[in-house]
Formats: C-alpha cells, structure tokens, sequence
C-alpha cells in the first residue's frame, strides 16, 4: 500500500470540534439532544467519504480515468492544506511549536488587572498574577512557578515540581520548606497519615502523573497516526473492495468559482458510495477499535492517573475504561442490525491546477427506530497563496422536522504586510443562532497585532479582544506577545461585565533543563503531630503579613 496516497484527515475542518457544549447560552432551546446519539455517526459519514476514496489500498485498485483524477485531486487538495502555514508559522518558522514540545519549553506570562466594573474585584485592581513554566516531556519533568503581586508589589509566590515519581509543593512566604509526597496511591499515603484521623479517603487508586509510565504508550499525535497506518493495513481486502464499487463518472456541467481571485470553470465528477460499502466502512472502524490491545491499553494508562467516576462509580481505571468498551460494543451491534444508510452522492468539482476545491455531499442515517437524520454536506477551497487560505463549508442535519445547521467560513488574506484572519461560525437549530466570530491581524514588519473573539446567542455574549506586539529572537528561538490591553466584555442576563488587563507571554526551548529544587524536603504524609502544629502555626502568622498588603 503506498501511504503517501493517504488522505491526511486532521487537515479537514471538522466544525464539530469548534462549537463545546459548555455553553450556558439556553442549551435547552437548541433541542440537540434529540439527536445526540446520531452525531458520532453522522460525522464519521463525512469522513469515511474522505478516507474511502483516499486510502492508499483503494487508490492501488483503480483502474478508470474519472477515479483517478478524483483520488489525485483529493491527494492534492490534502498536502496542500497539510502545508498552509499558521500566524505562528510566519513568526517563528515552521513547527516551530512542535519543534519545542519535542526538545522541551519554557512559558512565562505575566497579567495585571486594570479595571472593572465588578464590585467583588475592586479591591484587586493592580493585582497581578504570573505564572512560570517548564515542561520536559522526554525527562517527564515539569516545574511550576505562580506569583502573585499587589501594585507592584509581591505578595506570594507557590512552587510545584514533580518528576513523575514525587510531587513537590512550596509556598515560602507561608512555610519556607518543600512538602512532598509520591506520585501513585495518594489515597493510601493520606489514610495512613494524621489528616485521615476523622474521614478516610474511599479505596480507590488516586494517582497524579503528569506523564506517562516508561514504555507506555502515550495518546499523541504519532500515536494516532500508527493506528490510522495499522486500520488501513488490517482493512486493506475491504477498503479494495470499497474502491471498486465506488462509482465515478464525469458530471455533465461545470462550476464556475473565483480561486485565489482568479474566475475558472472546475470540472465536476459524480461520486457514489453505496450505503452497505459506508456502514461496512464504520463496521471495521468499530472492530479495529475494539480488537486492538494497544489502543485499550493505552487508553487505560492515561485514564490510570487522571479518571473521573462521572455519574457511574468505578473501582478502578480498568474497570472505566472496561464499561467504555462495552458502551462502544453496544452501539456496535445496534449499528450492525438496525441502523442503515442511503447511498452518499457526492459531486466533487476539480480545478485546472487538479485540486479538489469543491465538494457537496448528501446521505440519510436510519437508526432503525423510526429516527431518520439527513446529512447535507459542502465545502469550497478558494484561497490564493493556499487553497485553505478561504474556506466555506456548511452542514444541514434534518430531522423530523428539526434541522440543525453548521456554517464555517474561514479567510486569510495578506495586503500591504498585514495578515489578517476571519473566521465564522454559525449554529443554528431551526431559528436559533449561535454565533461566533475570531478575528486577528499580524503586521510582519512591525510585529504589531490585534485580535477578537466573539460570541453571541440572542442579543447575549462574550466578547475578548487585545492587541500589542509579537517579536520572535532568532538566537534564542524566543517568541515574545507583550499586550497592550485585553478586554473581556459580556452582558448575560442584562448583566454588562467589563474587564480589562495588560500582559504579556513568552515560549522558548528549554536552557539547561529541569533540576530537582533544592532546600528541606518533608513528606507531608508523614509528618507527626508536633511537627504539623508547628507548619500551621507559621502559616498562620505568614498569612496575616500578606494580607495586610491589601489594606
């Protein structure tokens, strides 16, 4: 199978991800429960559209014209979004986040409030906060330094490290010592200590490790890559016989587009997927996900230090992670006896430059239930410098009666040194819109930028904007945002918010790496009690000093 015909599926836009369900914005008016449990479903049509066509094994089987122009035009559509470079990009170079998360990164932010119309913060305005960081994944090390400052002046500082064995936590205006304790079975130190004298914490493992075992997989960016590799090549028979069934013909009309400002006529190919060959596609999905050790064992590793019992008490993290699997071979069989699935029609409109800019979709789910969703799909590339540069796309999900609409449009332009960036979006259930609006501009000569962010649901929103200046050190690969202001703005409720701040954030690569602190160590579980009254009594005494600094 040749993996570089692989369509990279994290370059698509999935809208999906960009609208959270945290919002407090009249959730229950947007009746999306109804159909909640379809959304998993529903959105993996859309990609199994992409990887189907795409996958090296279906590629390596094709054999007619109209599917092969159709294949390269996705492949070509694809590595040309993998290479559209972010703002960050055009400051520091390219990867240049990743490039630092690999050899390890420091962050330095510092923020100070100046004003608000909030009486619970008066009395805080020139109060600061700056946070110092340290992460070195490849020696699991991690060092965190928080102070805090009142008008200038400092007023406390806390301190945590830890080297994925032990925990180390120091507050030196309040106890100049380090208390420390192992990272694994926290609830059985502190059961076997003095503060378990009244209540002892339930038998369960409650571990804190910022990084994983050694020799654990990790749930990273190469990990997933792997398991796409390794589904391909377990599925590589299917996906074949995917590629043959798929039915490619040349559409009979053209679609005249502006791309990169220029008016051309794309020729459009007629697609078809047979609803069996996409639910066989989810099938195997399904299957490899559930047969696969390393992908429950690594599941299981990170859920080990950081599960949350929700609304189901759980032993243990295995056990979590046991009821998930069954969950997901519950819907498995569902999806196998009664869910099916109209064929995808998809018209993909191809440029003269042989990039897919243009693709529309449509389909029905039938969950068996009398519960059927019909899925409208499109999507446009039309940028200049990059076809991702201007994007469009929108999704319709019917149901009866109810419809629930994603539109995306997303635009980046560059004019007289200036970066400037624009994205929307929209979700609606019926007549009711969220909207959210993200603009930035970057000056690459000066540094100079400003952004917003806004978000707003019936005349109601959140809206947060600053602006400075951006500057990158060659030498020491430090990039530097010095904000002028910040502003966050919200009126919830006939309840107007305002508050604004100024600040500033660097990243760098990590100097000489991360040493253990030095100074008294104590093991916090195992202290006696003299040496507890002792601690409390100080800390006493150093708190009644920081807090007369705000009288």
């Amino acid at each position: 199978m040749d993996e570089e015909n692989n369509f990279n599926e994290e370059n698509s836009v999935n809208t999906e991800n960009n609208f959270t369900e945290g919002n407090n914005f009249n959730d229950e008016n947007l009746k999306i429960s109804k159909t909640k449990k379809n959304k998993l479903i529903i959105v993996l049509i859309v990609v199994a559209l992409i990887v189907v066509l795409s996958s090296g094994g279906v590629y390596a089987v094709v054999n007619s014209n109209p599917k092969v122009k159709v294949l390269k035009a996705l492949k070509a559509t694809s590595e040309e979004l993998k290479n559209k470079e972010t703002i960050t990009d055009k400051i520091a170079g390219k990867d240049y986040l990743k490039n630092l998360e690999e050899k390890g990164v420091n962050q330095n932010m510092k923020f100070t409030l100046n004003s608000t119309n909030l009486k619970e913060l008066a009395q805080a305005k020139g109060a600061g906060i700056s946070i110092d960081s340290s992460i070195d994944k490849k020696n699991k090390k991690l060092m965190i330094n928080v102070g805090g400052e009142y008008k200038g002046t400092s007023i406390a500082k806390a301190q945590f490290y830890t080297d994925n064995k032990k925990l180390m936590l120091s507050v030196p205006e309040l106890y100049n010592s380090w208390f420390t304790c192992d990272t694994e079975n926290i609830q059985d130190q502190y059961n076997n200590s003095l503060f378990a004298q009244n209540k002892k914490l339930p038998n369960q493992e409650i571990s804190f490790k910022v990084f994983g075992d050694d020799g654990n997989k990790i749930l990273d960016k190469e990990f997933c890559d792997n398991i796409i590799k390794g589904y391909l090549i377990d599925n590589a028979e299917k996906l074949s016989t995917i590629g043959k069934n798929i039915k490619v013909e040349k559409f009979k009309e053209t679609k005249n587009m502006e791309i990169g400002g220029v008016n051309q006529e794309c020729t459009g190919y007629d697609v078809v997927i047979s609803g069996q060959d996409v639910k066989t596609f989810i099938e195997s999905g399904y299957d490899y996900l559930l047969q696969d050790e390393d992908i429950k064992k690594a599941i299981t590793e990170q859920v080990k230090y950081s599960y949350m019992q929700q609304n189901k008490k759980y032993n243990s993290p295995e056990a979590m992670v046991d009821d998930l699997y069954k969950e997901m071979k519950t819907g498995r069989d569902k999806l196998e006896s009664s869910v099916t699935f109209d064929d995808v029609k998809t018209t993909i409109y191809i440029d003269k430059k042989g990039r897919a800019v243009s693709i529309e979709a449509n389909t029905s789910i039938d969950d068996g239930n009398k519960n059927k969703v019909d899925v409208k799909y499109s999507s446009e590339f039309k940028g200049k410098d990059n076809i991702g540069d201007i994007i469009d796309m929108s999704m319709e999900l019917g149901n009866n009666g109810e419809k629930i609409k994603i539109d995306l449009d997303n635009n980046t332009t560059t004019k007289d040194d200036t970066i400037n960036e624009e994205m929307k979006l929209v979700l609606s259930s019926n007549s009711q819109p969220i909207n959210i609006d993200v603009n930035s501009k970057y000056n690459t000569k000066s540094g100079d930028f400003d952004g917003s962010a806004d978000l707003s649901v019936e005349g109601q929103g959140l809206t947060a904007s600053c602006n400075g200046n951006a500057n990158f050190d060659k030498s020491s690969k430090k990039l530097a945002l010095d904000f002028d202001k910040i502003d966050i703005k919200s009126d919830i409720d006939s309840n107007p918010i305002n508050i604004s701040l100024d600040g500033s954030y660097a990243i760098s690569p990590i100097g000489n790496g991360i040493d253990e602190p030095a100074g008294e160590k104590l093991e916090v579980f195992k202290l006696d009690k003299n040496k507890l009254n002792e601690i409390v009594q100080e800390v006493q005494k150093n708190a009644m000093k920081i807090a007369s600094a705000f009288r």
